[in-house]
């Protein structure tokens, strides 16, 4: 029998129109999936993206100086977070002082690798750092507050990094985590093991409420 040419016209068009709103509901979902999976920080934005790059890639710098630095402030809340100041300089020098629930009270000042500290100066800038805007979220009252800062040549911008801001970007936490880790912070701050202690130079813990 035959088949008239409207029907097949229909027939063949149907798989071809529900394959266009299979494709049309799968990008709806994928969008803002996406975008929730970057919240939860199972995928990284585009600037995050762009960071680990950066600093997956060693590249000798030549923009930066000697006298560029970052600056982190970090201040107090209603727990034990450690209150302290520290710079680092594209020299490599690190200067820091203590003012609360740190182990290492009031200015110590160390030496770290010239080549990391100028790279990491150099990845921070590069990462869009100096454009770097966000309209402030609902911060908790009790959550530690600080400030990240960067000079390169005549330039200088300070952040705010509020731990608890909803919408301050994830990168600003990162790239501070790394200049701590550059820096190595870690020596002058306690650790937590059920309670927070400081580690002597004989290796002995210390409890920071014995300090």
């Amino acid at each position: 029998m035959d088949v008239d040419e409207s029907e097949l016209s229909l027939q063949l068009l149907r798989p071809a129109n529900f394959a266009v709103l299979v494709a049309t509901i799968a990008c709806m979902v994928a969008v803002p999936a996406a975008f929730w999976l970057a919240d939860v920080s199972l995928l990284p934005w585009a600037e995050e993206l762009r960071w680990k790059q950066l600093r997956s890639q060693f590249s000798t710098v030549t923009s930066v100086q000697d006298y560029d630095s970052v600056e982190i402030e970090r201040g107090g809340c209603f727990g034990h977070c450690p209150v302290y100041w520290l710079k680092m300089f594209a020299s490599g020098r690190v200067e820091f002082y203590g003012f609360a629930n740190i182990c290492a009270p009031r200015a110590q000042r160390a030496q770290v690798s010239p080549a990391d500290a100028r790279e990491l100066i150099a990845d921070i800038a590069a990462a869009g750092f100096f454009d770097l805007h966000w309209n402030a979220g609902y911060a908790a009252e009790d959550a530690s507050r600080g400030t990240v800062t960067l000079y390169v040549g005549e330039r200088r911008r300070a952040l705010p990094d509020q731990n608890a801001d909803s919408n301050a970007p994830r990168l600003l936490r990162e790239i501070e985590a790394e200049i701590n880790a550059v820096a190595g912070v870690e020596r002058w701050l306690p650790r937590l093991d059920r309670q927070r202690y400081c580690v002597a130079g004989d290796g002995a813990r210390i409890p920071l409420r014995d300090l």
